[in-house]
């Protein structure tokens, strides 16, 4: 967005914002246990889990990140854990 001085030495527009974005902690699936991407567990903007079934089963779309919407979303963008 393009903000420009107006007379009188004031600025159009709203001044951007920044806030942090977390998606919080993504529930428990039965069976699996739940990986984070990385070291620190965190669950802001751009983090990783992945779910690793803790026997013979198989997931499918078991890897997500945090996204800039505030929701675990898998590879297709789409916001649907398990």
């Amino acid at each position: 967005q393009l903000h420009v001085i107006i007379p009188h030495g004031s600025w159009s527009g709203h001044l951007p914002r920044c806030q942090m974005v977390d998606c919080g902690m993504p529930r428990s699936v039965k069976m699996a246990d739940l990986v984070f991407g990385n070291h620190d567990n965190s669950t802001r903007l751009g983090a990783t889990i992945h779910y690793v079934c803790k026997e013979d089963g198989v997931l499918l779309n078991s890897s997500f990140r945090c996204g800039h919407t505030g929701e675990w979303v898998d590879a297709e963008g789409e916001t649907k854990l398990p």
